[in-house]
């Protein structure tokens, strides 16, 4: 069992065979670069998954740029396999030129919710609706906690007897939710 263990933490933290992609074929939204070798690209683009009008438009489009030799768009999967002449044409371009004919640049510009993240919001949203069944509609989660904070510290403030300040991390807190706050 521990050599099972070890390979997978091994596989997991080992160093990763660095190759040689260009930084702009790196990312992950809203175009994937998933196989690249000379002469022969695969994008994954999920907005194509079951769009057949989008398909069409590539299939028409790339032909006419210099350099393209063949072109498979895969619309159950969203993939683009594109063939290409590397004196002619380099992958970036080929990666631009999608972007531009699918109109994606405004997707560029958003910054990607992280997976963990829209989970957690998800869990959180699920909490506060049951919350508000639970109690028949007269508090809900985002409206508890704040009312339990305000109880204990007002409670704190009571024991100790005279008003203390805040401390350092909750003054951090406040900080970087009055700075940060709407901007996800």
């Amino acid at each position: 069992m521990h050599l099972i263990t070890g390979f997978i933490l091994a596989s997991l933290f080992g160093k990763k065979k660095k190759r040689n992609i260009p930084p702009l074929l790196r990312l992950r939204y809203p175009i994937q670069t998933k196989h690249l070798m000379k002469g022969r690209v695969r994008f994954q683009i999920d907005m194509l998954k079951g769009n057949k009008k989008s398909q069409q438009y590539l299939l028409e489009q790339l032909p006419r740029v210099q350099g393209v030799t063949s072109i498979q768009v895969n619309i159950i999967t969203g993939s683009v396999l594109i063939l290409y002449d590397e004196k002619e044409m380099q992958p970036e371009l080929l990666y631009t030129v999608l972007i531009r004919l699918l109109g994606l640049e405004d997707e560029l510009e958003k910054v990607p919710e992280p997976v963990i993240l829209r989970e957690i919001r998800l869990i959180g949203k699920s909490l506060n609706r049951a919350m508000f069944e639970r109690t028949a509609g007269i508090i809900d989660l985002q409206t508890a906690i704040p009312i339990v904070l305000g109880i204990f510290g007002i409670r704190k403030i009571m024991s100790q007897k005279m008003l203390a300040f805040p401390t350092g991390f909750t003054m951090l807190w406040w900080a970087y939710q009055s700075l940060f706050r709407g901007k996800r």
